[in-house]
């Protein structure tokens, strides 16, 4: 046999092999796995996926943060919060955000109000959240800085979580708060 109609052969026989290859992947199709929401960790306070978007905060959001991992109990102090709270874990939110928005004249220029109300999920199911409302600050910049306030509550001992909390988009006010 010739040389070249050997090396022909050898290509044309690599070629089908990889063609059938690729029309194997094609033609399997990709399992449907349900996109299942994780379970929070006891403690965990969170912004929902997609909630906040991309880019900076504003300055001062960002100092909250600091503020909230660093120096807690001093943030705490700053937005009028002296005492942890008890009940479940939206009670005890609900009660260290009307505080610091009572109490702190930032945060009542930047919030609206806050409250329980009933939420109607997607899938029909009603939840209980906390509704914020916005006054003064982006929706955005409010969820971040909500985050810091109810972490550095926890971090100062002022929220005993027995699960987790999430901050996210609703279809009622521009922030909820929900268990996870």
């Amino acid at each position: 046999m010739d040389e070249r109609v050997l090396k022909r052969k050898i290509r044309t026989f690599i070629s089908e092999i990889l063609r059938e290859k690729v029309e194997d992947n094609v033609t399997k199709k990709p399992k449907d796995k349900k996109r299942q929401k994780k379970k929070a960790a006891s403690g965990e306070i969170r912004i929902a996926k997609g909630a906040v978007g991309s880019g900076a905060f504003k300055r001062w959001v960002k100092e909250g943060g600091a503020r909230a991992e660093k120096e807690p109990k001093q943030l705490m102090a700053d937005l009028g919060v002296r005492s942890g709270t008890t009940g479940d874990d939206l009670q005890q939110a609900l009660r260290v955000l009307r505080t610091a928005l009572n109490f702190h004249s930032t945060m009542r220029e930047s919030y609206g109000g806050v409250r329980e109300i009933q939420e109607k999920l997607p899938n029909g199911e009603t939840v209980k959240v906390l509704a914020v409302y916005m006054a003064g600050l982006d929706d955005r910049n409010g969820k971040k800085f909500l985050s810091h306030t109810l972490v550095g509550a926890k971090r100062a001992g002022f929220l005993n979580l027995q699960g987790g909390l999430e901050i996210g988009r609703g279809q009622t006010a521009p922030i909820v708060i929900y268990s996870v």
